[in-house]
């Protein structure tokens, strides 16, 4: 399955390239801007899964640009970079139909973790991943590829052996396991298993 495809934009190049170093081991980043305008001229032609944005950003104002990238690319979910604290009670990304924001402040854990959560309800991205292994039972909530996966990791395989025997990287199994897990709010691999456990998944 294809990476999750990004777009990143801010006005200083430092900060285009740290972030890029940051996300590309899981990311796929497709473009960059330096304003507003270019940001969703790239969304327009990109169709990137998630758009990733300063909120220093030259020409920004949220509002205008998420309905603006709603017309032109409307899967693309717009994550702002901000300069607000979050409340403890935070997960470290507030989320809104079509946006959300990621505070400055946050670990890179956690901007991983909102990238994933936006790319996860990207009508597109679903379709494909449950293309291709008809043979699959479904979980509710989870598509067929992780089904998949879910069940060789709960039968004891280890990422690298789910790979192989899947025919991907390792890379897309981490992918897929920790995806299920934020998707499902677990914290461990165990809790995953019991999971697996508990709706029958060791059975199909």
């Amino acid at each position: 399955m294809a990476r999750a495809r990004v777009v990143l934009a801010a006005a200083q190049p430092l900060l285009v390239e740290a972030f890029r170093a940051l996300l590309e081991p899981e990311f796929a980043v497709v473009g960059e801007a330096t304003d507003a305008r270019a940001l969703v001229a790239e969304c327009e032609r990109l169709k990137p899964d998630v758009a990733l944005a300063d909120n220093q950003l030259r020409l920004l104002n949220p509002a205008s640009i998420d309905r603006r990238l709603r017309a032109v690319s409307p899967s693309t979910k717009l994550i702002l970079l901000t300069g607000e604290r979050r409340r403890s009670s935070d997960s470290g990304a507030s989320r809104t139909a079509g946006s959300g924001s990621v505070s400055k402040t946050s670990n890179a854990w956690e901007l991983k973790r909102a990238i994933r959560r936006a790319a996860m309800v990207n009508p597109r991205e679903q379709t494909s991943e449950d293309q291709g292994q008809p043979s699959a039972a479904r979980t509710p909530g989870l598509t067929v590829r992780q089904c998949e996966v879910l069940q060789l990791l709960a039968g004891g395989h280890s990422m690298k052996e789910v790979a192989s025997i899947l025919h991907v990287t390792p890379r897309t199994i981490a992918f897929h396991k920790y995806r299920m897990m934020d998707q499902l709010q677990v914290r461990t691999t165990a809790e995953l298993v019991r999971f697996a456990v508990r709706n029958g998944v060791l059975q199909r």
